[in-house]
C-alpha cells in the first residue's frame, strides 16, 4: 500500500521530460496538432513504460531492493549536475561531479 500511494503521488508531479513535448505541442498552431503530438509521445511511452515494469517485476524482492537504492543514488548525483552547472552560471562554486567523456566542462 506504501509504493502505490507514492505511486499516486508522483502522478501528480509533471515530468521534466514533458515540458519539451508541451513546448513542441504549444508551436505546432492548432489544438488538433498539439493533441495529435502528445498522443504520439504518450503511446510511443507504453512499451518502455511495460517492458521496465515486466523485467523490474522479475526481479527477487532483493535484487529490487539494490537496483532500487543505485537508482535513487543515480537520480540524485544527476539532479546535483545542473543544480551545480546552474549555480557556477551564477558564481557560486560547488564541487563538480566528474564526467569523462561526456561533458567538456
Amino acid at each position: 500500500y506504501r509504493i502505490a500511494g507514492l505511486g499516486a503521488v508522483h502522478g501528480f508531479l509533471p515530468c521534466p521530460l514533458l515540458y519539451p513535448a508541451y513546448l513542441y505541442a504549444f508551436v505546432q498552431g492548432s489544438a488538433l496538432g498539439g493533441a495529435t503530438a502528445l498522443a504520439a509521445l504518450g503511446l510511443g511511452t507504453i512499451p518502455a513504460v511495460f517492458l521496465t515494469g515486466t523485467a523490474v517485476s522479475s526481479l527477487d524482492l532483493s535484487a529490487r531492493k539494490r537496483l532500487h537504492r543505485a537508482l535513487g543514488a543515480a537520480f540524485v548525483v544527476l539532479g546535483y549536475i545542473p543544480f551545480q552547472h546552474g549555480l557556477a552560471v551564477l558564481g557560486v562554486q560547488l564541487p563538480a561531479v566528474p564526467l569523462p567523456g561526456f561533458f567538456p566542462w
